[in-house]
């Protein structure tokens, strides 16, 4: 004679494969999610880092020529090397670095470098986007060549 509970195990044992059929799907797109949560994260990280770098460049012109990223009378070429010259190469495609400076008088008075990089996750699905924009600027109080604004 068979007894009820000698069923029960194989009930049990299919409700718990139903159910992980059901979860697991769901579990593995939020691990998903996190691990491209992380990853825009790191990626707004190093933009700033990024833009902080060509805002320090441009900060100091005294230094400027004696820079392994000086490109001789080209600014926003030696602003976007300083600030590229912080993208690690094993991130992808380097971000595009933008440089405006208030020019009132001979010499700029600020500079604003702006770094923008587009970021792709690995899911896109419902609520999740297919790109994410990642823009930081710096502002900097550009030093002048000589105290005082003698020139």
């Amino acid at each position: 004679m068979i007894h009820r509970n000698q069923r029960a195990p194989r009930r049990r044992r299919a409700a718990a494969a139903a159910e992980a059929a059901i979860l697991l799907p769901t579990l593995v797109l939020l691990a998903f999610i996190a691990y491209d949560y992380c990853r825009v994260f790191q990626y707004a990280e190093v933009v700033t880092s990024c833009a902080r770098a060509g805002a320090i460049y441009m900060v100091d012109p005294t230094s400027q020529p004696q820079s392994p990223y000086y490109v001789s009378g080209d600014i926003n070429t030696s602003v976007s090397n300083a600030a590229l010259a912080e993208w690690p190469a094993n991130l992808g495609s380097p971000p595009t670095v933008a440089l405006t400076y208030n020019s009132g008088g001979s010499y700029p008075n600020y500079a604003q470098v702006t770094v923008t990089y587009t970021f792709h996750p690995i899911v896109s699905y419902l609520i999740i986007p297919a790109s994410v924009t990642v823009t930081r600027t710096v502002e900097v109080q550009v030093m002048p060549l000589f105290p005082n604004g003698i020139s």
